[in-house]
């Protein structure tokens, strides 16, 4: 290797499995890509508070991360994972990753079952789960800035902008995309910054470890 030059280290194990997850539901989506099999999928694997505490259909707590009924949705998805969520996972380690990332999806699925009981909505995606890791990154990068080991421009830039800048950009998109896209505005986009806020609240539980400056 070139003296002077940085190594630039494997992205992380579990980032890059959900960004490769994610590909492929965006691929099958693309080439299914009828009213018909959307509606059947949101039905069959979306969060659904009546049917999941009535019917007893638990799986839908991880099974609803998975489910995008709308591409735009999962292209931002995958934008905030792969730039926030892979250093984060770099500093503070797999497990802390998806505590954080679990946790808030948890908490989001709580406050959604509040706000929606009874009125037949579908909670999809993973944005409650990439939103705690926002708050979280936001948490521990507040005040300071991080670079990225992954050698790209775009990264490094994004990452030494303030943290509260990008919380504010990220819930922008939010509430765009919540106004645009969602059936009730107002349960999407208050599940979504619930969930944010509850990530900075989990990692300052939960951190193992001081990151690296």
């Amino acid at each position: 290797m070139i003296a002077g030059m940085q190594r630039i280290q494997p992205r992380p194990p579990v980032v890059t499995a959900f960004a490769l997850l994610f590909s492929i539901i965006f691929l099958a989506f693309i080439f299914s890509r009828t009213s018909f099999a959307i509606v059947q999928a949101l039905e069959q694997f979306g969060f659904i508070p009546e049917k999941m505490l009535s019917v007893g259909e638990w799986y839908r707590i991880v099974s609803s991360l998975g489910i995008h009924e709308n591409s735009m949705f999962l292209a931002v998805e995958v934008l905030f994972l792969l730039v926030l969520g892979g250093p984060f996972e770099k500093r503070q380690g797999a497990q802390h990753f998806l505590v954080v990332f679990m946790g808030a999806s948890l908490v989001s699925f709580i406050a959604f079952s509040l706000f929606a009981w009874g009125q037949g909505l579908v909670l999809t995606g993973s944005f409650a789960g990439i939103g705690g890791v926002v708050g979280a990154w936001v948490a521990e990068t507040h005040g300071r800035k991080r670079v990225s080991h992954y050698g790209n421009v775009v990264v490094r830039d994004f990452e030494e902008l303030p943290a509260l800048l990008v919380l504010a950009l990220w819930l922008f998109v939010i509430f765009v995309l919540s106004i645009l896209f969602s059936a009730d505005f107002f349960i999407y986009f208050s599940a979504v910054c619930i969930a944010t806020f509850a990530g900075g609240v989990i990692h300052f539980a939960f951190t193992p470890k001081r990151g690296k400056l």
